[in-house]
């Protein structure tokens, strides 16, 4: 993961910061700066960062949120961020299949795929065997 810079004293209106906060990650534009401040408005709610290390002001460090520049390591981050992101979703997708609904073939498909890449239990193995050699008899 690239390192952040927590320097903000450069940034100007309009200039895309990347947030982090409990929740997660975003990228938001920059309304108007101070000569100490960087303030984003959000509707009618402003949440304002200070310049020196990019800390939300009037939270704690634990619920606050932290500004850093979206510049060529920002960019990185971002990037790892939403693959990471992608790749949770589709993990969770996959987990939720409705296993039984799946037909056979689809289901010998997906576990020589586990197999070849090596994923796939040992019993996996053996079940695809036992599987595979069940239907040949059955034919």
């Amino acid at each position: 993961m690239p390192e952040l810079c927590r320097n903000l004293e450069t940034v100007k209106p309009g200039d895309t910061l990347l947030i982090s906060s409990g929740g997660g990650w975003q990228l938001d534009t920059v309304d108007r700066v101070t000569p100490t401040q960087i303030v984003i408005q959000y509707g009618r709610h402003e949440v304002r960062y200070r310049k020196s290390d990019g800390r939300e002001l009037g939270s704690d460090s634990w619920h606050g949120k932290r500004a850093y520049p979206y510049d060529a390591a920002g960019q990185a981050q971002w990037r790892e961020l939403k693959q990471e992101h992608t790749r949770k979703v589709l993990q969770n997708r996959i987990q939720d299949t409705k296993w039984r609904d799946v037909d056979d073939t689809t289901l010998q498909a997906v576990a020589a795929l586990l197999l070849a890449a090596g994923l796939g239990p040992d019993t996996l193995c053996e079940a695809l065997s036992e599987f595979q050699r069940y239907n040949q008899e059955a034919t």
